[in-house]
């Protein structure tokens, strides 16, 4: 008589069928660890875009411009681009006590700034720039300075700086560099457009990108100051992120 009995089938039989099972807290160990291994590679990969990222200061970064070293040369990168003689009086568009405005047969510049150690037995001298982003520099030789007062119907530069530059609007990635304006300006909002600015990339084109308006807030650390776009009205607030007085 047939076994009717159910045949269960030999360990090596299941084996060569079946593969072996972990067990189930294993797998699920494995899971955990996968997990924290893509979140430390995120972790990582955000530490290294914040690395990389540009830092935005905290403060507004000021320059005293002195181009001459003690011994009458020019500090680096200045250069110089041609020489004459000149008669000179107080700057205009510089805020700085010993700049000059200087008036020669070619040009008036403004500002430069004299070489003044009559102790060292060099020549007296004065550097003319165009702008703090310029190299070339114009020297006046031997220059006669008549320190004449202000004439009443030109804008005081004094509290102004002779050039900053700006990031737009406050806490924005427009970079512009202004220069003062020393000469007749228009009025937004009852303040005086007082720099001139075009964007970092071209400072020297002829193009006028906007204007910096009124006086500059140093109430905190980081600067501000109004700025309205060419051919707009409406102004917004800038970061100042450096002045050059």
């Amino acid at each position: 008589m047939q076994d009717e009995t159910s045949e269960v089938p030999s360990n090596s039989d299941a084996g060569a069928s079946n593969p072996p099972r972990r067990p189930k807290t294993w797998v699920r160990w494995l899971e955990i660890g996968a997990g924290i291994a893509t979140i430390a590679g995120l972790v990582v990969a955000v530490l290294q875009l914040t690395a990389d990222a540009p830092k935005r200061p905290d403060r507004t970064e000021v320059h005293l411009l002195r181009p001459f070293r003690n011994d009458g040369t020019l500090l680096p990168p200045y250069q110089e681009d041609g020489h004459g003689a000149a008669k000179c009086q107080n700057s205009r568009v510089s805020s700085d006590p010993e700049a000059l405005r200087c008036f020669s047969n070619e040009a008036v510049r403004d500002p430069c700034w004299p070489f003044a150690y009559p102790a060292s037995g060099l020549p007296r001298r004065a550097a003319c720039l165009a702008s703090p982003w310029a190299k070339e520099v114009w020297i006046v030789d031997d220059p006669t300075i008549d320190r004449q007062p202000r004439p009443t119907d030109v804008p005081p530069s004094e509290g102004h700086p002779w050039a900053i530059s700006l990031k737009y609007p406050s806490g924005g990635s427009q970079s512009f560099r202004c220069l003062y304006n020393g000469g007749a300006a228009d009025i937004i909002g009852g303040e005086r457009k007082n720099y001139i600015c075009r964007t970092a990339e071209n400072p020297a084109a002829e193009k006028t990108d906007g204007y910096a308006v009124g006086q500059i807030n140093a109430e905190t650390d980081l600067w501000k100051i109004s700025y309205a776009p060419e051919g707009s009205s409406n102004t917004n607030q800038a970061d100042v992120m450096e002045v050059w007085r």
